[in-house]
């Protein structure tokens, strides 16, 4: 969406509060730019805030209704996430589809691990296994990404394993990892051989409510009293699918580092993790997804990764794999 159509947004968002938002006026829109969704923030005349989530992209994002499917089943299991207060699929205010949510406090989890004592990242970590334990605990009657008409069903028949297996390993990120001499021929064949051995095994899991997304930047965290998670993103994400996929990603986070003090302090509230070749065979695809950029991750974290080190990581993930 261009900057020459905010005029043409105004005039939407505030038709939308005038039909939906009983009594409210809009004060003021910010435009706060698009990260898979078009966003704005927009102040109401009670001085409230809300945010106008624009998918402008359906080729990057699940739909608007699948958000809100998501949205409800959080609230519903007593878990956080920002009340969806207007959903709209007509595109008769805004040419897209939209939703319209609260606003809901707290810093990416990120920006906090940068500023915070060791003591207040333990006490986060206990919350993150906390609610990831919530989570994981809503649990699906087959894996795959959720019907958009009734999230307990999946829209297409396809393993997500073997969907990543063919998207990212084999042909994606894999693929363009080799090409791009971040990784020798031997390791992506390895790759391969690795996942296509262990496929039934990574495909007899229980599928649960997963995050597909629990990066840095996109858990949200505030103390009060202790510290608590107030909201993720990345909803579009969500999807019934096997634990260990996001355990890995917490474990071994993308543009981070593995700690053992910060993750026993997780499993205090998480609970038995999933075994180690799973999360291994797992990290292997993180590895070649945050190589080539595929999480889309801030500018911040860019510096973080150093493709130079893919070989040698990728190496002692292998040799890790062969003792188990």
């Amino acid at each position: 969406m261009k900057d020459n159509n905010f005029d043409k947004i105004s005039t939407g968002i505030n038709n939308v509060v005038k039909k939906h938002l009983k009594g409210l006026t809009v004060k003021n829109i910010i435009d706060r730019g698009e990260w898979v969704r078009k966003i704005y923030e927009v102040k109401l005349s009670n001085d409230s805030t809300v945010f106008f989530k624009i998918v402008t992209n359906s080729e990057l994002a699940s739909g608007a209704r699948h958000e809100y499917n998501v949205v409800n089943m959080l609230n519903n299991n007593n878990l956080p996430a920002p009340k969806v207060l207007v959903i709209d699929e007509t595109c008769q205010y805004i040419q897209y589809p939209f939703l319209v949510q609260e606003k809901a406090g707290g810093k990416r989890l990120g920006d906090l691990l940068d500023v915070i004592s060791s003591k207040d990242i333990i006490e986060i970590y206990r919350q993150l296994g906390h609610f990831y334990k919530k989570l994981h605990s809503v649990k699906g009657k087959s894996s795959g990404i959720w019907d958009e008409n009734n999230p307990m069903d999946v829209k297409y028949p396809i393993s997500p394993n073997k969907y990543m297996f063919n998207a990212e390993i084999i042909n994606g990120s894999g693929k363009l990892a080799y090409e791009n001499n971040l990784i020798t021929k031997k390791q992506y064949d390895r790759i391969i051989r690795l996942w296509s051995e262990n496929m039934e095994y990574l495909k007899n899991h229980e599928p649960s409510m997963i995050h597909v997304s629990p990066f840095y930047w996109n858990i949200y965290l505030e103390k009060k009293v202790s510290w608590e998670v107030t909201k993720i993103l990345s909803l579009g994400d969500i999807m019934w699918w096997d634990t260990a996929y996001d355990i890995a990603t917490l474990k071994y986070p993308p543009f981070g580092q593995y700690n053992k003090k910060y993750w026993n302090a997780f499993l205090e509230s998480y609970g038995k993790e999933p075994e180690e070749k799973r999360i291994l065979l797992y990290y292997i695809l993180h590895l070649l997804c945050t190589s080539m950029g595929v999480y889309m991750e801030p500018q911040k974290y860019k510096k973080n990764m150093d493709k130079r080190k893919l070989a040698d990581e990728i190496d002692k993930v292998i040799n890790k794999l062969k003792i188990i």
